[in-house]
């Protein structure tokens, strides 16, 4: 039931997951979990909640041989290889479980650093920090930048400094200018990067002094150097500075841009929301609006795995995807008032009304963050443009 080596697709995993805690409750020798199977099998939550429970009775009765097994298969699905096609909700459903053993005082044995980069790949810092903490008693040099960086998403930045101190003062360590970006201290990371810029004039260097400008949202600034690197650059590098020129490009507006526009969202992969957004945002400008909505409907896809997979950690941890949700919802409706404008019925000029004003009350509740009020004051441009949104853009 636990053999993984054919799974190949997000569905292939969903399906694994389901028919092996099926199983697990079919061969528990608690008659109590024996009795739930029945149920299990048709109320797949039933299953979803007991996984823990049957696992464990079940461990206690497999040889070492089955172990060994049922550990390579659980290896596999923790593997970087299958990290694109095994769903969030899964892999968070596993790490659960490696987590529920090791109270049990039964940990698996799976290497932490394993467990710690799937936990972060899942957002899951809170236990990414757990892994992170016991891989830093037995080896500090390796595990320290990870660390700083699990500590800062979880917002703990005097732990992340002091762990900073801690690696300048004991361990010698000489730090990279990636550090200050774990630390979100971008002017730092920024003038680290100009100075190897002068002396380096590499690719590393160059997207890192572009992630500072981005972050800081010097978008000109941004443009022009992504457009200056993207004609040198190979595919790889492309891909990954493509997010970052997508944003000046929205940032500063797409009349104009259209035509890179459309070449910074080529290379971003099929599974990038962030993406999908993106390309939604040139479509629905370019008033491709049969395109954008299939385009919106794939963004969609991809937030509800990762939505439930971060809910489940913590609202605040889930928040940037919860926005990515809201500007997928309000390119939806740009669509709908720029479709309303072109057909101009009766009573259009009072829903876009309604639509503006629904968007102003959306932006008072989110939180007073500069990078989400950005993201979505960029949707609202396709059909606001800024002067026409003062009170928006002078509260950013």
């Amino acid at each position: 039931a636990w053999e993984a080596s054919n799974r190949a697709t997000r569905e292939d995993w969903s399906d694994w997951l389901r028919r092996f805690s099926v199983e697990l409750l079919r061969e528990s020798p608690s008659p109590a979990l024996r009795s739930c199977a029945a149920l299990a099998q048709v109320y797949h939550p039933l299953a979803r909640q007991l996984f823990n429970a049957a696992f464990t009775s079940c461990w206690s009765e497999l040889y070492e041989p089955n172990r060994e097994s049922l550990v390579r298969s659980l290896e596999l699905a923790f593997s970087e290889e299958k990290s694109g096609s095994i769903p969030p909700e899964v892999l968070q459903t596993l790490l659960a479980l490696a987590e529920f053993m090791e109270h049990d005082e039964r940990p698996l044995p799976i290497d932490i650093r394993l467990l710690s980069a799937v936990a972060e790949r899942c957002q899951a810092y809170a236990k990414a920090l757990h892994y992170k903490e016991m891989e830093f008693v037995s080896s500090p040099c390796t595990a320290i930048h990870s660390l700083i960086s699990v500590n800062n998403h979880l917002g703990q930045t005097e732990a992340a400094n002091g762990l900073l101190v801690y690696a300048q003062k004991t361990l010698k360590i000489e730090l990279k200018e990636s550090v200050y970006e774990k630390l979100n201290r971008w002017d730092e990371a920024l003038e680290a990067y100009g100075a190897r810029l002068q002396d380096d004039s590499g690719t590393e260097a160059r997207e890192g002094y572009m992630r500072c400008l981005h972050a800081l949202g010097e978008w000109e600034q941004l443009q022009d150097m992504a457009q200056d690197t993207w004609h040198t650059a190979d595919m790889p590098c492309r891909v990954r500075i493509a997010p970052l020129a997508a944003a000046a490009a929205c940032q500063l507006g797409l009349t104009g841009r259209s035509e890179m526009m459309e070449s910074y969202v080529e290379c971003m992969p099929l599974t990038s929301v962030e993406g999908a957004i993106y390309k939604g945002m040139l479509l629905v400008h370019t008033e491709q609006y049969d395109d954008a909505k299939a385009t919106m409907e794939r963004a969609r896809e991809l937030l509800n795995t990762r939505v439930t997979a971060l809910v489940s950690e913590s609202y605040e941890r889930a928040y940037r995807a919860v926005v990515l949700t809201q500007q997928v919802v309000e390119l939806e409706e740009v669509l709908t008032y720029k479709m309303l404008m072109r057909q101009g019925k009766e009573g259009w000029e009072e829903e876009c009304f309604h639509l503006r004003s629904m968007w102003t009350k959306r932006l008072r509740g989110v939180q007073s963050n500069v990078e989400v009020w950005q993201s979505l004051l960029a949707v609202h441009s396709l059909v606001i443009a800024p002067e026409h949104n003062v009170q928006g853009w002078l509260k950013l």
